[in-house]
Order: C-alpha cells, then structure tokens, then sequence
C-alpha cells in the first residue's frame, strides 16, 4: 500500500509546462549511465567502487585499477558537460557552485559517516571483545536508536527556530 501514494504524484496534470525534447536527454542519459555503469567481470558494480573495492588485492597500481580510476573519472566529467550543456538537464549541477551547499554537504558526509561508524564500530565491539549474542548486541544498540528517533524531531524544530548555527553547536559542545 506504501507505493500507492506515489501515484497522485505520477498523474499527469492539464497544465503542464512545455515537454521536453527526447533529444536533448540521451547524451546526459547515455553519459551518466555509462559513468555508472558495471564491469563485464561484475554485474551491478561502477568502476569507481569496483576501482576502490579491489585497489588492495589488484594493487592500487595495477592497470586494471589505473585505467577503471580513468574511465570513471572521464565519465564522471563527460556526464558533467552534457549536463551543463542540456537545455533539460537530468541532474542540475549549478547547484555544486553554492558554496553553502557543498560545505553542508560535505559536512553530511562527515556526520553520517560518524554515526554509521558508531553503529558498526559499537555492534563489532560487542558481539567480539564482549561476545555478546546478536541479540544481546542489538539490544545495547536500541538506546541509542531511541533517542535518535526522540530528539531529531527537537533537532528539526530547533532548526526551524533558530537556523543551523546554534543547534550544531549546542550538539556539538554536549558531545564534547
């Protein structure tokens, strides 16, 4: 039922803006799913994460990791150009110019990387420094799950009221 909702979203509306062109999309289209493309050896992977995933048992030297680090990169800044260059872009890379954006989002990257580490980190720590059951593993880890669910709501509305500045902050200097 969850997927139904979707679908007063996908109607289309009357008043629509003009269509777009089929033309102006498949050299955006065909870069970027090129760029995202898997390897022949493995289905479903890029070659960037199939250059990173491999790096240390190819050797990070090798041709194979040099020449997928290459095409990934080449891809990546073909896609780039298609796009900046499409009247209907797929993806609106102007966005990248706002520096505010770009430092949230590498801040985000941080964050979540933290928070993820944490999990990962504390469940590993627990199941085999302390040989707790995966069960008994989880059940440490659902304090910290709780008060995410409690306090992001307050985080959100703090942010509502006060912007991001002083929220980050006051978080930052209770963690200390």
């Amino acid at each position: 039922m969850i997927y139904y909702i979707n679908v007063p979203i996908g109607i289309p509306r009357p008043q629509s803006p003009r269509p777009r062109s089929f033309r102006t999309l498949p050299a955006p289209a065909v870069t970027g799913s090129t760029c995202l493309a898997s390897c022949a050896s493995r289905p479903r992977v890029s070659r960037l994460l199939l250059a990173t995933s491999e790096g240390p048992t190819w050797g990070w030297t090798s041709y194979s990791i040099l020449i997928l680090f290459a095409a990934a990169i080449n891809l990546i800044a073909l896609f780039v150009v298609r796009v900046l260059q499409s009247e209907h872009p797929l993806l609106d890379v102007s966005v990248f110019a706002s520096r505010p954006f770009v430092i949230s989002l590498i801040l985000t990257v941080f964050l979540c990387s933290g928070l993820f580490a944490i999990v990962v980190l504390h469940s590993a720590v627990s199941a085999d420094g302390q040989s707790l059951t995966p069960w008994h593993t989880g059940l440490v880890l659902v304090p910290q799950a709780l008060m995410m669910v409690i306090l992001m709501p307050v985080a959100g509305r703090l942010y509502d009221r006060f912007g991001a500045r002083w929220p980050a902050l006051g978080g930052r200097c209770w963690s200390a």
